[in-house]
């Protein structure tokens, strides 16, 4: 069967717009990769954050890579990938938590303290979306088992094999 990204791009954007959390992380994963699309890190961002707020893990871990990498229009934000990683070890991506314990070796206190404030408040606004506690400690708070996987340069993904080259951050469901 012949892939047809402008086609998934259709169907996918009418099941996001609708509130369709695997159409957003899919719309995401075309306009990052320029998949039926015009490549748009910064559009593919809009997405991601639209399924990770409602509580998609993959796409919480993406923002996580994407505000730490920085990418075009997609400005490095160390803070901001802490928050979207801790989002995603809430959320059970045990590898993301690595990724946030590594960053928050880099920030100042002052920004930590910041950036912990908005975390409490969006755990405040999506409880309901969090693991429930095991043995008294949220499931994230286990040791992850695999660090965070960097994103490739998006030049370098396989052409039409459907390959995102994102591996296991956020493959295809």
């Amino acid at each position: 069967v012949k892939q047809d990204y402008r086609a998934a791009h259709r169907w996918y954007g009418q099941a996001a717009r609708q509130g369709n959390v695997a159409g957003q992380s899919k719309l995401g994963i075309m306009y990052y990769y320029g998949l039926g699309v015009e490549e748009n890190p910064a559009e593919a961002v809009q997405w991601f954050l639209k399924a990770a707020e409602q509580g998609d893990p993959e796409s919480a871990l993406v923002l996580g890579m994407l505000y730490e990498q920085g990418d075009d229009g997609v400005p490095c934000q160390p803070a901001e990938a802490y928050l979207w990683y801790s989002i995603a070890a809430d959320l059970g991506k045990q590898d993301a938590e690595i990724s946030r314990l590594k960053l928050l070796e880099e920030l100042s206190p002052a920004v930590t303290t910041a950036t912990l404030t908005r975390l409490n408040a969006w755990r405040e606004r999506h409880g309901e979306l969090l693991p429930k506690p095991q043995g008294g400690h949220r499931a994230a708070e286990t040791a992850p088992s695999t660090a965070g996987q960097a994103l490739p340069d998006r030049k370098s993904r396989s052409s039409g094999h459907g390959q995102h080259g994102k591996g296991a951050a956020h493959s295809p469901k």
